[in-house]
């Protein structure tokens, strides 16, 4: 009976992997300009804080066909993370989901905002308050990100921390 089943299932993984094989080319959707606001963040990064000097590195690779990107954290103190961001054409904003190893989860949403990429944290830490990550591009080709809150909705922001990305 086990064989018989054994034999059953791999007629059914055949099956599909040759209906897989056969089936139409899926194109390339992801190449309007909207998913190539982050393409500046592609590459190896070496991550320096004005206050705190070099505080670690950051991969960022793109993934399924340019439709998302894959952020790789190592940091100085033994920290890493992970996030996966993608641009949703049906909201008009990216999406990212991020953890790292002090168990920190967050998923944020954002867009370009005046040459800036902006991402809010979609939970925020009480009400009234909000916090984003901010990602610019400076003239000498390094980035800025900024991690600013806002305790009046978002009427004002200030700036609680700074890095500087410089390509390895």
């Amino acid at each position: 009976m086990a064989e018989k089943m054994h034999r059953v299932l791999m007629a059914a993984l055949c099956a599909l992997i040759g209906a897989g094989a056969t089936a139409e080319p899926i194109g390339a959707p992801c190449q309007a300009a909207e998913y190539r606001q982050y393409d500046v963040w592609l590459g190896e990064w070496d991550v320096t804080s004005p206050t705190l000097g070099p505080i670690g590195q950051n991969r960022i690779t793109a993934a399924a066909d340019g439709c998302g990107l894959i952020e790789e954290w190592t940091g100085r103190d033994g920290s890493r993370g992970i996030g996966l961001m993608a641009y949703s054409a049906q909201e008009g904003k990216w999406q990212q989901f991020w953890t790292d190893t002090r168990g920190k989860v967050s998923r944020s949403s954002g867009a370009e905002e005046q040459g800036r990429l902006v991402l809010e944290a979609e939970a925020a830490p009480a009400p009234g308050s909000r916090q984003r990550v901010v990602l610019q591009a400076l003239p000498d080709k390094t980035l800025r990100q900024t991690q600013e809150s806002s305790d009046n909705g978002g009427r004002t922001w200030v700036v609680q921390f700074e890095a500087i990305y410089r390509r390895r």
